[in-house]
């Protein structure tokens, strides 16, 4: 189960275009000291027919340029991409550590666990 969400993680972020081949041709006939800003994209998977919605994070960063990137996983219990249980724990632990990552400049991808969030 576990190989078959990460292989879902990492179609979703493939499919947000982020991956070496969609950078090399971005970059050419473009200047590629230009920067693109920093997104937050909602992405969304399917696993053994239950789709699960998560945030893929891309820091600023210049056209073309390839970034580390981490998988932030939620603890135990209902937590949600940020890393809450509302409606009493909403200390947005997740959500703060992609915030410090991007500025190390890297890209995160973070999800809803099942019944939580989306």
């Amino acid at each position: 189960m576990i190989v078959k969400v990460a292989s879902a993680l990492v179609a979703a972020v493939l499919a947000a275009g982020i991956t070496p081949t969609a950078a090399a041709s971005a970059v050419r006939g473009h200047d590629s000291t230009a920067w693109l800003p920093a997104r937050d994209e909602q992405v969304s998977f399917v696993v053994e027919g239950t789709t699960t919605y998560g945030t893929l994070h891309v820091p600023a960063r210049r056209r073309g340029e390839r970034l580390p990137a981490a998988l932030l996983l939620p603890g135990s219990g209902p937590t949600d991409r940020d890393g809450n249980q509302p409606p009493s724990l909403t200390p947005n632990t997740i959500r703060d550590l992609a915030a410090a990552l991007d500025r190390d400049r890297v890209v995160t991808l973070r999800f809803d666990k099942y019944g939580t969030g989306q």
